[in-house]
């Protein structure tokens, strides 16, 4: 399976997910997706995946993706302080793969009904939806 996350600025809820799915990466393909180099080496260097910042290569990996791990920004053209563009926006609304969103009220969205839940308890949860879902793969 090739597992993805994205995030962007200083990647810090990025590292967060590479770091709670880390012990995947055997058997798996996991990659680290930044709109800029330091989010994307930041979050490599937590789970040990392959970084991956310019444009092209991570439109490429979106679209071959199996699973796509970020925040509710990831959907929103212009999130993230402008740095996530339209073009990967559409690319992650348009990929086939399963979506495992963080639903946090940033990035200019509200999601009704979550709260004030501590990011680490979401990240927790997303961590487990994926391990649930990798699990019933095999």
């Amino acid at each position: 399976m090739v597992l993805c996350v994205l995030d962007g600025q200083g990647g810090g809820l990025g590292t967060a997910i590479a770091a709670g799915i880390a012990d995947l990466r055997e058997g798996h393909s996991l990659f680290c997706l930044g709109t800029n180099r330091a989010a994307a080496e930041r979050m490599a260097a937590a789970c040990g995946g392959t970084a991956l910042w310019e444009k092209a290569a991570v439109l490429e990996r979106i679209s071959g993706a199996d699973y796509i791990l970020g925040t509710a920004g990831i959907l929103n053209a212009g999130s993230m302080k402008g740095e996530l563009t339209a073009e990967i926006a559409s690319a992650v609304a348009a990929s086939p793969a399963k979506k495992l969103i963080l639903p946090m009220n940033r990035c200019g969205l509200y999601v009704a009904g979550v709260g004030n839940c501590p990011a680490a308890e979401l990240i927790d949860c997303l961590c487990g939806a994926l391990r649930e879902a990798l699990a019933r793969e095999v």
